[in-house]
């Protein structure tokens, strides 16, 4: 994750003076990671198109640890509002399903989020959401299977199918 980190900070400052077309808000392609702190409970990773400067479409992949052993995948829809390129605001949709050692569920999201842009070309941002999200069971015993010490309830308060929904992300335009 350092080596990532070090490479698109490097690369925002090498290539500064020559990023003239491409802003923040054209189409392009985009990688997210999670934020050093999600990295205690999960490792994720997302992928976005944009097609124009209001349009997106995202692919998302969670591999949860510790308490929540399992994965999440989600595709995302973004529809952005265009403001001064140091920050956008958006507006996002997600459908996905998740797995954990109980069984399996589907879950579907909404919400709003913010990308604050850093660096002369604009490439580096932080991305934060927030929304709510319902995550209901497909099959399995129980999704909070495993999940004993008094911390039943947390998978819904805190885990993966968190009821509001908090995201934070480090990504990199290309």
């Amino acid at each position: 994750m350092g080596l990532i980190l070090g490479i698109c900070l490097l690369t925002t400052t090498l290539f500064a003076q020559n990023y003239t077309a491409n802003y923040a808000g054209e189409p392009g392609f985009a990688l997210y990671i999670n934020s050093p702190i999600g990295l205690i409970s999960k490792m994720r990773i997302k992928a976005e198109v944009r097609f124009d400067n209001n349009l997106s479409i995202m692919g998302s992949f969670s591999s949860y640890h510790n308490m929540w052993a399992g994965n999440q995948s989600y595709l995302e829809m973004r529809r952005y509002k265009i403001k001064p390129l140091a920050k956008q605001t958006y507006q996002f949709a997600r459908i996905g399903s998740g797995q954990t050692i109980g069984g399996n569920y589907f879950l579907a999201a909404f919400g709003w989020g913010t990308q604050r842009f850093f660096g002369k070309d604009k490439r580096f941002f932080i991305d934060y959401s927030r929304g709510f999200k319902v995550c209901p069971k497909i099959y399995g015993e129980d999704l909070e299977k495993g999940i004993g010490n008094g911390f039943k309830g947390l998978f819904y308060i805190l885990g993966p199918a968190a009821i509001y929904d908090l995201n934070l992300n480090i990504g990199y335009r290309f």
